[in-house]
């Protein structure tokens, strides 16, 4: 809906903690034919998904006269007019300008936003097309007609395994929305907030605990009593906090299954809407099948409460012993 929200989409994704995550806004371009994203998955088996990222020279059209411009847009359209009439088209957009670009990474844990693409160069990305083609000469036969391809460069790529993803997303989105969630609004800054859940785990869950949490890839271990679980830290950022449980026992009278939360993953997000600091809970994989999950919910409340506690009057109820 905004760029903060997409700069929190953008934070978790897997390139940006190696590279770089460019955001940028597509221009709704009048005339174009509706978007067919179901044919990734239902087109013919003899067609392929690829995808033509147009690089243009922005000083070039800056400077060119209006009808000049205006006509090779006119070219672009017709060109998915085309594409669509052959059963080939799914979706194509172009970008605003480079100046609006906004470049995410993750380094040593901490999120760095700047302005602006994420290489300076003469040509950059302008927009998009995702097409269907027998393979990559018929792809490029389509690449080549593109108007930007005369001034600039029209990059072609097949997609990855696009039906693979897609049903992995599903199940994880499935698996979310069932499993166990809380949220609190709190009366305490986002950056307090995230302190108590990097250096402050002892003042509010328990007071036993070892190993390092301030990093992505520190791992540590909590213990209640007999029970205990051992997490590592998979993303980290000013409002967002993934731990991945790696191991885990829970000594509970009657309890069959010791083990249910090790591979469930615990997501913290923290964000700020209309003056208040709300603080979202999300423990994917604990859901209510586990045999756990009465007891670890009802865990997971006084914890929550606790950890409010802490925030709002200094005062957290650890597990002591």
């Amino acid at each position: 809906e905004n760029l903060d929200e997409a700069i929190a989409v953008a934070s978790r994704l897997p390139p940006a903690k190696k590279g770089t995550v460019e955001i940028r806004p597509i221009i709704e371009l009048d005339g174009l034919p509706a978007m067919k994203l179901q044919l990734i998955h239902e087109h013919n088996s003899s067609l392929k998904p690829y995808m033509f990222l147009s690089y243009d020279d922005e000083q070039y059209w800056q400077n060119a006269e209006p009808k000049v411009f205006q006509a090779a847009v006119s070219e672009a359209v017709a060109l998915t007019h085309e594409l669509d009439a052959l059963g080939k088209y799914i979706s194509a957009a172009p970008l605003h300008p480079s100046s609006t670009a906004t470049s995410v990474r993750i380094r040593n844990g901490q999120r760095l936003i700047t302005d602006g693409p994420f290489a300076e160069t003469s040509e950059v990305l302008g927009g998009y097309y995702l097409i269907l083609a027998k393979d990559q000469d018929d792809a490029i036969k389509f690449a080549a007609r593109h108007s930007g391809a005369r001034v600039g460069s029209v990059e072609v790529r097949p997609l990855f395994d696009v039906p693979t993803i897609s049903s992995t997303s599903q199940l994880m989105n499935d698996t979310l929305s069932e499993s166990f969630q809380m949220k609190w609004t709190i009366a305490a800054s986002q950056g307090d907030v995230i302190k108590a859940l990097t250096q402050r785990i002892k003042d509010w869950w328990t007071i036993d605990i070892k190993g390092q949490t301030t990093n992505i890839d520190d791992e540590f271990e909590v213990s209640f009593g007999k029970t205990f679980k051992v997490f590592k830290v998979e993303e980290l950022t000013s409002n967002h906090l993934v731990w991945r449980c790696m191991d885990s026992y829970i000594a509970a009278p009657g309890l069959q299954k010791t083990s249910e939360w090790k591979g469930t993953s615990i997501h913290w997000s923290i964000n700020v809407i209309e003056g208040a600091t709300q603080l979202d809970l999300i423990h994917e994989g604990l859901v209510p099948e586990f045999e756990c999950y009465t007891i670890c919910c009802q865990g997971w409340a006084h914890f929550g409460n606790s950890l409010v506690s802490l925030l709002e009057k200094n005062s957290g109820t650890p597990f002591a012993g």
